[in-house]
């Protein structure tokens, strides 16, 4: 008893008084007195047992949070569209894991639907997603507006072309995203309101199979100014604007989980992505929902 008043620093009636109080609460005896000494009794075991597990839990979150608090400790859950991979993981995630090595990360390759979902549930803290609709829960941290292009092979025949339209390219042999992507559903609203149907021969859900569709000459395809950025960048295909007003000025927002916001973290990741990534660099704008304690 002495010695656990001198460790709590209070005095040793007090210890068993809270003891008395203990036992009487539970209705058993938790220690067993002798001649030599004071024992815990089987009960006593199990209580010693409980809290001795429960102050090790403790000890290991508190140690959790100021880890993760000073960016040394945890992991980051991110959703992503496909056509962000390659100026994400050439430029963000470079950046951040050379300044916080052990944060981990998650990343999920997923279409707008699917991210809008994982945010509003928890389930990831920070999705990159064009066109995204309002969702409760979820914020606008970061976002920028793009327009659409038309990628072409670098055999296309006019190669002096700037532009082309929707109306244009109803001749062509087409490959576009699958239904359910948000690219899609404005492609489809513009084929509508112009009162024409593109030639599509192919449609799936990877832009490396369009890539590909487009880079061996089967086809052309519309998709958003930065989703083949590199592709145009290396020679391997050429682009044009599509001039389409419906088709021109698409959200492209950094969404984070309101359970996430004030995460350090990922508050971080926010601030280099906005830094680093050619998609949001001299174009994005921040928006007033910002993650409290942001600073980009």
């Amino acid at each position: 008893m002495n010695a656990a008043a001198e460790r709590l620093r209070i005095a040793p009636s007090a210890v068993r008084r809270k003891l008395k109080e203990l036992e009487s609460n539970l209705g058993v005896a938790l220690l067993s007195r002798s001649a030599h000494g004071v024992e815990p009794t089987a009960l006593g075991r199990v209580v010693l047992e409980y809290f001795s597990k429960r102050f090790s839990q403790d000890e290991a979150m508190i140690v959790q949070v100021l880890e993760r608090s000073r960016l040394k400790h945890g992991q980051i859950k991110i959703g992503i569209g496909e056509a962000f991979a390659a100026d994400f993981l050439s430029t963000a995630l470079p950046t951040y894991r050379s300044q916080h090595p052990d944060i981990r990360f998650d990343v999920r390759v997923m279409n707008t639907e699917e991210m809008v979902h994982a945010l509003e549930t928890n389930d990831i803290d920070v999705g990159l997603a064009f066109n995204p609709p309002p969702v409760q829960h979820v914020r606008i941290a970061v976002e920028c507006n793009s327009g659409f292009s038309c990628f072409v092979p670098r055999s296309w025949d006019h190669r002096n072309e700037t532009e082309t339209s929707i109306e244009q390219l109803t001749g062509k042999p087409c490959g576009l995203l699958s239904r359910g992507f948000s690219a899609r559903r404005l492609i489809d609203d513009a084929e509508r309101t112009a009162g024409v149907r593109l030639n599509v021969v192919m449609e799936t859900n990877s832009l490396y199979a369009l890539r590909r569709f487009v880079s061996e000459g089967l086809g052309v395809t519309i998709l958003p100014d930065f989703a083949m950025e590199f592709d145009v960048a290396r020679g391997e295909v050429r682009h044009l604007a599509v001039v389409d007003p419906s088709l021109n000025g698409i959200a492209v927002r950094a969404l984070v989980s309101e359970f996430s916001a004030d995460d350090p973290a990922t508050v971080k990741l926010l601030q280099i992505m906005l830094e680093e990534m050619t998609l949001f660099r001299n174009r994005a704008s921040i928006d007033g929902n910002l993650p409290p304690g942001a600073t980009v």
